[in-house]
């Protein structure tokens, strides 16, 4: 269920509405008050996110005995409406890309908060790496992005991108990354462990630490990428492969 909870919302639910969806999904057809029970919301709070999840097209009502019935759409509703809105943006993209200016400079710094800026600079990586270095990496990129994460792993492979990573010396779970031929990875001295990662790519870096709200700083720099890749070059050449 808590697998549904999530992609939901990325689908343009909130965690209430798609609680209320779920146990519509179940109940079939019920009146407000029956959902508000189900779910242990108030009952206003209930209402109000029908009303918004039947503005998005996810559910529906009809009239019985003078009370308002609510019944969930079928699922698939929720494809068409997401396939539409990439649609519509593919529409929009060449205006928007037209307006888009980037100043020029060799040196850019950039500043991602939360899960969609590490998203965000991620898909940056895809489009631009040809080969990921990642100091000080974990197992979190799985656990908290585990639906995003998949899709990034197989974007990789068809872009036949390498990576060679340096997890710390504590990290339990490697698992993931032994699906991936193309991944090297080796572990930090026990005496260095950091909480902070440092990828590097293309001339990118970026700095990035798992706070409860992720902080990404993104630098786009020859200088400093070559700074950093001598600095990951040693690591690499102290640490030790999986035994």
């Amino acid at each position: 269920m808590s697998d549904c909870l999530e992609i939901l919302k990325d689908n343009g639910m909130t965690n209430s509405e798609a609680k209320i969806y779920l146990a519509l999904l179940q109940l079939s057809e019920c009146t407000a008050g029956e959902i508000a029970k189900e779910t242990r919301f108030f009952r206003k709070n209930v209402y109000d996110s029908l009303e918004k999840l039947s503005a998005k097209g996810f559910v529906t009502h009809n009239i019985q005995r003078g009370k308002k019935y609510w019944k969930p759409t079928d699922p698939e509703r929720i494809k068409s409406i997401t396939e539409q809105k990439l649609l519509n943006l593919n529409q929009i993209l060449p205006e928007l890309k037209s307006k888009y200016k980037q100043k020029k400079s060799d040196r850019i710094i950039e500043v991602y908060e939360g899960l969609e800026g590490v998203k965000a600079w991620n898909d940056l990586m895809i489009k631009k790496a040809k080969i990921i270095y990642n100091i000080g990496a974990s197992n979190q990129m799985f656990e908290k992005l585990k639906y995003f994460t998949p899709y990034l792993a197989r974007e990789g492979v068809k872009r036949k991108i390498k990576g060679k990573y340096l997890f710390n010396h504590d990290t339990k779970k490697v698992q993931e990354l032994e699906k991936y031929p193309e991944f090297e990875y080796r572990f930090l001295p026990k005496n260095f462990r950091t909480a902070t990662q440092i990828i590097l790519f293309a001339d990118y870096s970026c700095i990035f630490i798992w706070l409860e709200n992720p902080l990404s700083i993104l630098i786009k720099s020859q200088e400093i990428n070559k700074g950093f890749m001598n600095y990951f070059n040693f690591l690499w050449s102290i640490s030790k492969e999986r035994k």
